[in-house]
């Protein structure tokens, strides 16, 4: 515009800021500030809050938050925009009280909160465990007469599931419908998915059935919670009905879908069960991931198929998957069971030269294994220097015994004098 003789007035200028803060260039939208004021032009409270806007996008919020104090020094007037920007960036950051107190500032000066200013407070203050506060704020938007919105009641029914409170999430829910408001699925998700860690599984189950009922339609997500809740419970003929419904309803099982009953399959042994479901991953396309792998290895050496849980190993190496030391505790643990204590020395030394180094549970199960084997029962000095070997190198690594792994060596001791 410059080179053609046409000078940029505030609006052209302002609507660059905004340009180069959506596509993530703030500061060089801070730098097209500077040239307004070069330039002797007064900028406007769109050209202000366009900038804090980008800065809060930007996680850059005490900038936002400088620009703001300037703006006000300055004697430009903040709009209800500009504090929406403002509180929204400090509330992401966990500064809820310095945005609560701001949404006071706001009225001092005559401006009217929105919904959505109050639910984004009322959010943060939730995710932040400050229930009574959010609780207060609710009550003084609904006083101002400010109906909420579905984000308002979802924020507030997830801390009370949360909290357990669920004569609360009752009375959230019926005020909803009260007011014609529809609660979304990732409120209903997130009630199946406290219910059933709660152990309250009918209750979840009733959920998943009203939403089918009434809507809204249930997602993957809450089959899965649904799923899980009934694996937790080792109830794995309900979560398989549950999987086979979602299938039926249209929904597409998706990895973690098929990892739950793949887990809950392996803790009640039925093996079986767990590789016909990961043969399935495979002709569907969907590719395991470590929790995958993790969960039919320990289940196989949980049953003592220590030699399928290591030729799956080879196996999770060979796709690109990498094992970590969960996949390394279950094969420990399960050669020690199998009193192959050669087997699971050579591994732990595996772990050691390569990697993912021994935990704490990879000390404690080795130390169990020496224990509980005959094979080096007559070994007395070894057994104990191999001990207080291990224990010594626990320590340089920056581990401690804990209470099991200390009892084992104590049992250890007078066996070895």
């Amino acid at each position: 515009m410059e080179s053609f003789g046409i000078a940029p007035d505030i609006y052209t200028l302002t609507m660059m800021i905004n340009c180069f803060c959506r596509l993530d260039q703030v500061d060089i939208g801070f730098s097209l500030f500077g040239k307004i004021l070069k330039l002797g032009l007064q900028p406007n409270c769109t050209t202000f809050t366009t900038l804090i806007h980008g800065y809060c996008l930007k996680g850059k919020v005490a900038q936002a938050v400088r620009l703001f104090d300037v703006m006000v020094e300055e004697r430009y007037q903040p709009n209800v925009v500009t504090y929406g920007a403002i509180i929204k960036g400090l509330c992401r950051i966990g500064h809820t009280k310095v945005g609560a107190a701001l949404l006071s500032q706001m009225r001092e000066r005559g401006f009217e909160p929105n919904v959505v200013i109050y639910s984004t407070i009322i959010d943060s203050f939730c995710k932040n465990r400050m229930i009574e506060e959010a609780t207060k704020l609710f009550n003084e938007m609904m006083s101002r007469g400010i109906p909420p919105n579905v984000v308002t009641y979802s924020s507030l029914i997830q801390a009370a599931c949360n909290s357990f409170q669920w004569e609360e999430v009752a009375r959230l829910m019926k005020e909803m419908d009260g007011r014609k408001i529809t609660p979304n699925v990732f409120d209903f998700t997130t009630l199946v998915d406290t219910l059933c860690k709660k152990g309250m599984v009918s209750k979840a189950q009733g959920v998943v059935e009203a939403m089918i009922e009434r809507g809204p339609k249930p997602s993957i997500c809450t089959y899965n919670a649904l799923m899980d809740g009934y694996c937790l419970r080792r109830e794995m003929d309900e979560a398989q009905k549950v999987f086979n419904m979602l299938v039926l309803r249209g929904s597409l099982p998706n990895l973690y879908s098929y990892n739950i009953l793949i887990n809950g399959y392996c803790n009640i042994k039925r093996i079986d069960k767990a590789i016909n479901l990961f043969q399935d991953i495979h002709n569907k396309n969907i590719f395991p991931d470590t929790v995958t792998y993790n969960s039919l290895i320990g289940g196989l050496c949980k049953v003592g198929r220590v030699f399928d849980a290591k030729e799956l190993l080879t196996e999770m190496r060979d796709v690109g998957v990498y094992p970590d030391v969960v996949t390394y505790n279950s094969l420990l643990d399960g050669l020690c069971k199998q009193q192959n204590l050669e087997g699971a020395l050579a591994l732990f030394k595996e772990m050691q030269d390569f990697g993912p180094y021994p935990d704490i549970i990879s000390y404690t199960i080795l130390i169990d294994g020496m224990c509980n084997s005959g094979k080096i029962g007559c070994a007395r000095e070894f057994f104990l220097n191999l001990h207080w070997q291990l224990l010594q190198e626990m320590k340089n690594k920056g581990f401690s015994a804990d209470v099991f792994t200390a009892s084992l060596v104590v049992d250890l001791l007078p066996g070895c004098e």
